[in-house]
């Protein structure tokens, strides 16, 4: 298990972009609409601003809806183009576009219509106000409150989401055998989950990866993403990666530091798998548990792979030892081991046969040969 540690931010950081927060006025009245864009005109939570949404019917609310499904709240009438529009557009959000997120503020001038009780009861709304009793710090209160829920749902979904890719794309890249295809695909599944919750972010930048395999003080290239792909590992090891990859050497953990992931994978042999992430404006909390979550399971993994590279470097070793003794006996016997190899991976690829397979068939076919060696 990999233990992790969170660097203190410096204050030279760049700050990020956020998204705001997307308020759906539904109402029929223009006054309703500009008074409530008047009190929420400076409303900031969280670092992010609001962005106010107009729709005038019921109608217009669904289409609006069923194209944006990132909004959080709607303020709702009740009455519009029929005394329970709302009512109808409320059900709607629930049971057609199963929209469990949305907080449903339902607001009314007539109070009357549509009891408040009876609406609690009937419909999955979050909050009934009459339109006289919403003061500036009442209807301020409200969206406040309402947002935070939303954030909180939010949160869950991402934590579930991000837990069910961790198991699929951890099942998915243990079938790697190849030690640089392993790393490639545990590269692509770290840009995934920290692109899962991105939603409260823009994106100035694509995430710079960078994978490496130490072993006796020398670095290998083991995959890259970003702006490093193809480029010589001159270029890519700078002062500054060097520096974070010695200290999680020196830390013999991983850790993030200014919104950069490293990565530490120390394995049971010689080598040691270092992880380079940067370029994500912001990484969250959830962010950081799900990769702290992903890597532990990496981590037994990059053992596994190496373990399976020896075994197949061993393999490699008896045949070339039987070829060597073939050709003590007989140089042209020898020859004959060689092509026989080279002709059945011919003939896999040929067939189509996948990259592994190919080589098992090379692998193994100078042993039609063995009874030679007698």
């Amino acid at each position: 298990m990999n233990d992790f540690i969170f660097a203190d931010e410096t204050e030279n950081v760049s700050k990020p972009t956020y998204k705001p927060w997307k308020i759906l006025i539904s109402d029929d009245e223009k006054e309703i609409h500009t008074i409530t864009k008047i009190v929420l005109s400076n409303f900031v939570f969280e670092n992010r601003k609001i962005e106010l949404i107009d729709a005038y019917s019921g109608k217009e609310t669904l289409e609006i809806l069923k194209e944006q499904s990132d909004i959080a709240v709607i303020l709702l009438d009740v009455v519009m183009e029929s005394d329970d529009a709302g009512l109808k557009v409320a059900r709607e959000i629930r049971e057609t576009l199963k929209n469990q997120n949305i907080r449903i503020i339902l607001r009314t001038g007539q109070p009357g219509s549509a009891p408040e009780k009876d609406v609690i009861t009937k419909y999955d709304i979050n909050d009934y106000k009459e339109k006289t009793e919403l003061t500036t710090t009442k209807l301020f209160t409200t969206v406040m409150s309402a947002l935070r829920s939303y954030r909180d749902l939010q949160t869950i979904e991402q934590n579930k989401v991000g837990l069910e890719k961790i198991i699929e794309s951890t099942s998915t890249i243990m079938a790697f055998k190849s030690l640089k295809l392993f790393s490639e695909g545990v590269l692509t599944q770290l840009v995934a989950l920290l692109n899962l919750n991105s939603d409260s972010v823009i994106m100035t930048k694509q995430i710079d990866g960078l994978s490496v395999d130490m072993r006796n003080n020398s670095y290998e290239i083991l995959a890259s993403t970003g702006n490093f792909i193809n480029k010589p590992l001159t270029d890519l090891l700078t002062n500054n990666i060097e520096k974070l990859f010695n200290k999680a050497i020196k830390l013999k953990h991983s850790f993030f530091e200014n919104n950069i992931y490293i990565g530490y994978f120390k394995n049971n042999r010689t080598s040691i798998n270092l992880i380079y992430l940067a370029g994500h404006d912001t990484i969250s909390d959830t962010d950081r548990n799900l990769i702290d979550i992903f890597s532990n399971n990496v981590s037994v993994a990059f053992d596994n792979i190496h373990l399976t590279k020896e075994i197949i470097d061993t393999q490699k070793e008896i045949i070339e030892t039987l070829s060597e003794v073939v050709e003590k006996r007989s140089k042209e016997a020898s020859n004959h081991v060689l092509r026989v190899a080279s002709i059945a991976r011919f003939l896999a690829v040929k067939i189509g046969l996948s990259h592994d397979e190919c080589d098992k068939i090379q692998m193994a076919s100078p042993l039609h040969d063995v009874g030679k060696t007698g």
